[in-house]
């Protein structure tokens, strides 16, 4: 019986686990490959090859298909992807370190918690139409666990025991020191379990000015807090020339001329929905044959034409709104007299920036791109065209220049890899995205490893004002004492009753729970809620934004039984999300100690 399950579940197994095959196998064969291209990346000693990597981004782009993925979603995902052979190459060197494997016995345990997706539905497990853990189990037995000569079940046998088994190991080694103690889970859940009333008198900086630092006031907190300002990759900041990318007057009327055709298609008889499916660019409504959800959604011009149009009368030319051209039909209206709901259907023809237009742009572009290539500065080359220079703040590779948004083969420009062959040029192509084209210079850089002032000078500021904002707002709260004192009581009537503080009472507070003004679960508040008598104001606290003064009206200590059990879920399992976490901190150190080279830019415009 055991063997003829066996043979019959082959397929079963041959079509779930054929993708972990495909790439453990691919990953065997290109180590005995001779590439001679630069590898996609290096994770200290070991290589990734381009073309595993490419074999792999294939299949998820595959997986990707009618997604519709946008150039800086498609840079995303390489981008995970790359991290995922990465963590492997590190996870598996750990693991060949401490001489970690599966056993039979938790090769046989991962397979009946996990068993292979879709296996359920195979019907050689079912049983009265229903999966049936007892056949499952019974050939577990033999095919996996046993001795097998299958060359597919043979490998997916060696993936649980080399790789999958010895990572839950590896994660349980990691996460051993965790486990809290009773008094440990007691303490957390008392805390937990605590309840408060509270009310709370805040006043927030938005209220109050401070003049900006001079560079001593800079220099001094860098000099304080050097290890804050530690520059862990490298960065630039770039000068450039943009252009919106905008749709031209021709552009316009050419988007009006297409409205207007359909216009015509339809007095002459055309159906709408199927002109509706092919045309409209409201991919909401065109699946429905052009039908409107909402008429008022599409602006008061829209809606006064639909309103005005009578029952089967399509309007006599396109209507023009802020989303473009609209070809209108009126369906009807249902609904009584005192609510009428006005049926209608659309095609939508969006004005949009033509390729002509986009190319307009560009030849404008190059004629900077030239000027700046020939030695000139990229301000005087756009003085003399008439075009302004703007400067992006600093970020490294990968971001997103702020306002600018994705710009596809600006990353490979501004951080240039090392095995690239340098060219002549001084200045970027000429880049674009959906909203403009723009070429780009170096301004400055930043190399990672140093512990360096200029890049952070904006954050400093923006803290040093802050506390001294914070700082004024108290002197202020503490000048307004007297009156906070002198509440009586906490509602919406004398919410603002103090000029620049706001009042608020909580009904549920608790140590890791938001207080307004001072946030969720801050030393802060576990300070307050932990010293401070109940029924009396207590001093003014600095929180994030605002100072704050609390009294706590009120604390509820956690139900004996209540506490009880929840020590004992502590015990057993809540700790565990702490220990993901853990391993999740784990898994980013391993990988910042390594010592990692990207070559993505090599073979992608990133």
């Amino acid at each position: 019986m055991l063997t003829w399950i066996s043979q019959q579940a082959k397929w079963v197994i041959y079509i779930f686990i054929v993708f972990i095959l495909a790439g453990l196998l691919f990953m065997d064969m290109s180590q005995l490959q001779t590439d001679k291209t630069p590898p996609i990346a290096k994770v200290n000693d070991e290589v990734i090859l381009q073309t595993e990597f490419q074999q792999k981004l294939q299949q998820v782009m595959q997986a990707q298909a009618g997604a519709n993925l946008t150039d800086a979603q498609t840079a995303q995902l390489r981008q995970e992807l790359l991290n995922q052979f990465i963590q492997e190459r590190l996870l598996n060197k750990v693991v060949a370190n401490l001489d970690l494997s599966g056993s039979d016995a938790e090769l046989w345990q991962d397979l009946v918690q996990d068993p292979i997706p879709g296996v359920q539905k195979a019907p050689i497990f079912q049983t009265d139409s229903t999966f049936d853990p007892a056949k499952y189990q019974a050939w577990l037995d033999t095919a996996i666990a046993g001795s097998i000569s299958d060359p597919q079940l043979v490998q997916y046998r060696e993936y649980l025991r080399n790789q999958k088994i010895p990572q839950k190991q590896l994660q349980i080694l990691v996460t051993a020191g965790y486990h809290p103690s009773s008094l440990e889970a007691t303490w957390s859940a008392a805390h937990r379990e605590s309840r408060f009333q509270l009310w709370v008198a805040q006043a927030s900086v938005d209220s109050f000015q401070a003049q900006t630092p001079d560079s001593a006031a800079i220099q001094a907190y860098f000099t304080a807090n050097p290890d804050s300002f530690y520059v862990t990759r490298d960065l630039v900041k770039l000068s450039y020339v943009a252009l919106p990318i905008q749709p031209s007057a021709r552009d316009e009327r050419s988007a009006n001329e297409w409205a207007s055709m359909l216009v015509n298609q339809l007095k002459e008889g055309a159906d709408f929905a199927e002109l509706a499916k092919m045309n409209s660019e409201d991919l909401v409504s065109s699946e429905k044959g052009g039908e409107v959800a909402e008429i008022n959604a599409w602006g008061p011009a829209f809606a006064q034409a639909a309103t005005t149009l009578d029952s089967g009368k399509i309007v006599t030319e396109p209507l023009r709104t802020a989303f473009g051209w609209h070809v209108i039909q009126a369906l009807g209206k249902t609904g009584t007299k005192d609510s009428v709901k006005v049926k209608v259907r659309h095609i939508l023809v969006k004005v949009t920036a033509s390729t002509e237009t986009v190319d307009s742009l560009v030849l404008a572009l190059k004629s900077v791109k030239e000027g700046v290539d020939a030695g000139k500065s990229i301000s005087d080359v756009a003085k003399e065209l008439k075009y302004s220079v703007q400067v992006t703040d600093w970020f490294g590779k990968g971001d997103e220049v702020p306002g600018m948004g994705f710009m596809q083969g600006l990353s490979s420009y501004a951080f240039v890899n090392t095995a690239k062959r340098k060219g002549d040029e001084i200045s970027s192509a000429v880049l674009q995205n959906k909203a403009a084209v723009a070429v780009f210079v170096k301004s400055e850089s930043i190399s990672a490893g140093s512990r360096n002032i200029v890049p952070f000078k904006q954050n400093i500021t923006t803290a040093l004002m802050n506390k001294a904002r914070i700082a004024e707002a108290g002197k202020y709260l503490q000048s307004k004492l007297a009156e906070v004192q002198s509440v009586a009581k906490i509602d919406s009537a004398n919410r603002n009753a103090i000029a620049k503080v706001t009042l608020d009472a909580i009904d549920n507070g608790s140590f890791e729970g938001f207080v307004p003004g001072v946030g969720y679960a801050s030393p802060t508040l576990y300070k307050a809620l932990s010293s401070q008598k109940v029924g009396e104001w207590g001093s003014v606290l600095d929180g994030s934004r605002a100072a704050v003064l609390l009294k706590i009206i009120s604390k509820t200590d956690p139900d004996p039984a209540a506490l009880q059990a929840a020590v004992a879920q502590e015990v057993s399992s809540s700790w565990m999300y702490g220990g993901y976490s853990m391993f999740g901190d784990y898994m980013k150190n391993l990988q910042a100690g390594a010592q990692i080279v990207n070559n993505m830019d090599l073979y992608f415009a990133e």
